[in-house]
């Protein structure tokens, strides 16, 4: 029996500090996505904060933590339980960059090169190079379907489990034949492309 419990406690401690080394390096990584994650949407794309803890860290993991906006400073914080806190910073030109490995007064302190925005007016150019757009359907397209497929797309059936689709954009030869937003979004509203930016950024450089 004594070796029985022995080898019961070791188990024990071996769960224990397998939870406390998990915990140790996972809960960063959770602050340090909601931090990245606020910055952006809050000073890049000009979202509300509150929308943006509710609808982008309320789930999984992340909604243990606690974050913060700091506008006096541009930069965004998350915690859990008031530990492991990580900071990111918004610089104009640059968007936001979580401080890590480098000293945040540094890290402010950097010089970089921002690109100039080409000396022409996108409003008064057609789209995909420019920004203006006339939306034509044309008559080969069934308007019914497609306004349907866009309508499921914003529709929330199930509260426990949200698309949270943020814009649809429809295009057909080279035209735009159908755009529709979520409530606070607009065409000129920058959204984070996670793994579509990579591939995208892998396409040009081979291109």
């Amino acid at each position: 029996m004594k070796n029985v419990f022995k080898f019961l406690l070791i188990v024990l401690a071996s769960v224990i500090v397998y939870a406390g080394y998990y915990i140790y390096q996972a809960v960063p990584i959770i602050t340090a996505y909601g931090a990245k994650n606020l910055c952006s949407c809050v000073f890049v794309a000009g979202r509300n904060p509150d929308q943006v803890i509710t609808e982008e860290l309320s789930t999984t993991l992340s909604k243990l933590g606690n974050y913060k906006i700091n506008s006096a400073d541009s930069s965004a914080t998350g915690s859990v339980f008031g530990l492991f806190t990580r900071k990111a910073i918004y610089r104009r030109g640059l968007g936001c960059t979580l401080v890590n490995g480098i000293d945040e007064k540094t890290l402010r302190n950097q010089p970089f090169n921002v690109a100039k925005p080409i000396a022409v007016n996108q409003d008064t150019i057609d789209w995909p190079s420019g920004n203006r757009t006339s939306i034509k359907i044309p008559s080969n397209i069934d308007t019914a379907v497609l306004f349907k497929a866009i309508t499921a797309a914003f529709t929330e059936p199930n509260p426990e489990v949200r698309f949270r689709t943020r814009a649809v954009l429809v295009v057909y030869r080279d035209t735009i034949i159908a755009e529709r937003y979520a409530e606070g979004f607009s065409a000129s509203t920058p959204l984070m492309g996670w793994s579509m930016t990579k591939s995208l950024t892998n396409a040009f450089v081979g291109i």
